[in-house]
């Protein structure tokens, strides 16, 4: 009988990883290095200031002193333990923790703590505002390449201006809203992609990150976005009118996820002692204080 002959196994076909990396990184290269100058530059500076652990001082002032990191030394104590993120017994006979934790605590970073010792807390805060900063740099570039089509060391410049603006600056120790303003840039990408291609992804992710991140802040992005699609449906441009019912219609979904979202912060509100002596009559009386036809 002839010999069969045995069939050469198929070799696995390979993606060249490394042409591709030097891809992406020519790509975005300056992308990368709007996140990577500011987080160098701010790591310098905490540490020519001599901030923890480059030295004896620290980052906790004012409220993130006597407030923030005290909130989230007991959230890191809740993760490590597995105790419920709705209610404490610290305080009290007892206290609604999630209330607490809805406007103070919900960044994603928080979340990571639960990897690390509780001695590096202080650390961890330093090191989550470079983060920030720097993912706020990032992400004005990406905007602005997506909105001018340019991809040079311009978007490294202004995405650091942004990154290293005066609210910034002036308020790296309110890292609880810091969150939100880092996200900005992507809700306005978001904002733009919804009227010039119709996409609504990045548009609902975007503003959804920042109304949980902090719902506080996270209205003043939810009025930047009803702000435009107001002017752009007063300005009846038919092309973009089907895209503005569209966009209400999430918006007023993501208004409904909010308002759910805020029933614990609200309830918290309702048996505080800040509400028993603006009158018991939250929120009317909130309401009657900005009134415009005083």
């Amino acid at each position: 009988m002839p010999a069969v002959k045995k069939r050469k196994k198929a070799e696995p076909v390979t993606l060249n990883n490394k042409s591709n990396g030097k891809g992406f990184f020519s790509k975005n290269m300056f992308i990368v290095l709007a996140f990577v100058i500011p987080f160098v530059l701010m790591t310098a500076a905490f540490g020519v200031m001599k901030v923890s652990p480059f030295g004896d001082n620290q980052i906790l002032v004012t409220d993130l002193w006597h407030q923030y990191y005290p909130f989230l030394a007991d959230m890191q104590e809740k993760l490590k333990h597995g105790e419920s993120l709705f209610w404490s017994w610290t305080q009290g006979g007892g206290v609604n923790y999630f209330a607490l934790m809805s406007y103070y605590l919900m960044s994603p970073l928080n979340f990571l703590t639960v990897f690390l010792p509780s001695e590096w807390l202080r650390e961890f805060l330093m090191f989550s505002v470079v983060i920030k900063v720097a993912c706020a740099s990032m992400f004005m570039a990406i905007f602005l390449r997506s909105l001018f089509k340019k991809n040079d060391f311009s978007l490294v410049i202004f995405g650091c201006s942004f990154g290293f603006c005066a609210f910034f600056m002036g308020y790296y120790w309110n890292t609880i809203w810091l969150d939100t303003v880092c996200i900005t840039p992507l809700v306005a990408l978001g904002t733009v992609k919804l009227f010039t291609e119709g996409k609504f992804r990045l548009y609902i992710v975007s503003l959804a990150l920042s109304l949980l991140t902090n719902y506080y802040i996270g209205l003043f992005a939810l009025h930047f976005c009803t702000v435009v699609i107001h002017c752009i449906q007063h300005c009846k441009m038919g092309r973009h009118q089907k895209v503005c019912n569209k966009s209400s219609s999430h918006r007023h979904l993501l208004i409904d996820c909010n308002r759910t979202y805020c029933v614990f912060p609200v309830a918290g509100i309702l048996r505080s002692a800040k509400h028993k002596r603006i009158g018991g009559n939250f929120p009317d009386n909130l309401c009657n204080q900005y009134r415009l036809d005083k």
